[in-house]
């Protein structure tokens, strides 16, 4: 059974008021003699007594613990996300509570109810918040971080991707592109609206697809009939589904990539890639954790939104950024992930 204030103050024959006092270092218990001091130390080490959390919590209005809300949990990227970030909240000596939403929105309700219930003292958001009444009651004067999307009346933390896919396009054009084709989850991804747009100025054809459930080969078939110069993917995993599926049907045309990076495990070594939009993840945990500790313990900081830049590099380029990458222990485990993972292919690299 825990141990409480009242056991050790049983057991060293004292008062609960005074063990509390000693043990939440308050100016009077200066005044407690030593030889007492002494044995409420005893008392809490040989009864392994530990501090209630919730109970200070109660006493001095702050849990020490973070709220993160995530749609899942499974995929690399999110997985080492959660745990950086779990890590990083250590750093300024608080706990990180994680819910998941499961991409629903009635989740997401829960979630946010449950955090706030088990009185977090903020919340990190990483889906896309769309907020009904009910949200924006719970939310009011309620520290929470949005990572994913800018919305006015909430604090953000966002990547600022525009001017590095602006000059991802401008050095596809300059290297000869003038017929672009994007792959995107969904045509509202807004690498669509904006690439469309840039297009237009650059005097680039552009198209898209959506790969949302469609296998590799559909995606090929339909990138066929474009014909494109070069395709844009926000992510790495559909390039690499492609070039996976022409590797093992002997098929050798594909256009050049450009797409988005941002662990280890993205770098693909394959001659289509032309270069990747990078999006830095070590800043991002640092920085967003920074954020929401400041929220919290400097509320006055009141409402802003703060952005991390992103870069494009070409292929050479990203090949320096790559070894950096996996000469730092940051990393440690997507480097020896993707090894295994590259190894299981008969890759071998």
């Amino acid at each position: 059974m825990r141990a409480t204030i009242k056991d050790i103050a049983e057991r060293v024959g004292v008062s609960k008021s005074l063990v509390s006092m000693y043990l939440n270092n308050h100016p009077l218990s200066a005044r407690i003699a030593e030889k007492t001091k002494k044995r409420i130390r005893e008392a809490v080490q040989e009864m392994n007594y530990q501090p209630s959390q919730t109970a200070r919590a109660l006493k001095n209005g702050k849990s020490k613990t973070i709220g993160l809300v995530i749609a899942e949990i499974s995929g690399i990227y999110t997985s080492f996300y959660t745990q950086s970030l779990m890590y990083e909240a250590l750093n300024y000596n608080y706990q990180l509570l994680i819910s998941l939403t499961r991409f629903n929105q009635e989740e997401e309700k829960k979630c946010l109810a449950n955090l706030i219930n088990r009185q977090t003292d903020g919340t990190i958001y990483s889906p896309y918040l769309i907020p009904d009444d009910r949200i924006r009651t719970l939310l009011s004067g309620y520290p929470v971080l949005l990572s994913n999307i800018i919305l006015p009346e909430y604090n953000t933390y966002t990547l600022e991707q525009d001017s590095a896919l602006y000059q991802a396009l401008l050095q596809m054009k300059n290297a000869g592109c003038r017929r672009l084709c994007g792959l995107f989850m969904t045509s509202s991804d807004h690498w669509n609206s904006f690439s469309e747009e840039i297009c237009r100025e650059l005097g680039m054809e552009f198209s898209s697809i959506q790969y949302y459930q469609k296998s590799a080969e559909e995606i090929y078939r339909q990138l066929v009939s474009i014909g494109p110069d070069f395709a844009l993917c926000g992510s790495s995993t559909f390039p690499n589904k492609l070039i996976l599926f022409c590797q093992e049907n002997g098929i050798r045309e594909l256009p050049r990539f450009v797409y988005s990076y941002t662990l280890p495990n993205d770098f693909i070594d394959h001659d289509s890639v032309f270069g990747v939009i990078v999006n830095p993840f070590k800043p991002q945990v640092k920085e967003r954790m920074a954020r929401i500790i400041e929220m919290i313990e400097h509320p006055e900081t009141g409402i802003r939104h703060l952005t991390i830049p992103t870069r494009f590099l070409n292929r050479e380029e990203l090949r320096d950024y790559y070894r950096e990458q996996a000469e730092d222990p940051y990393y440690k485990t997507i480097i020896e992930e993707r090894g295994y993972v590259l190894n299981r292919k008969g890759c071998g690299r």
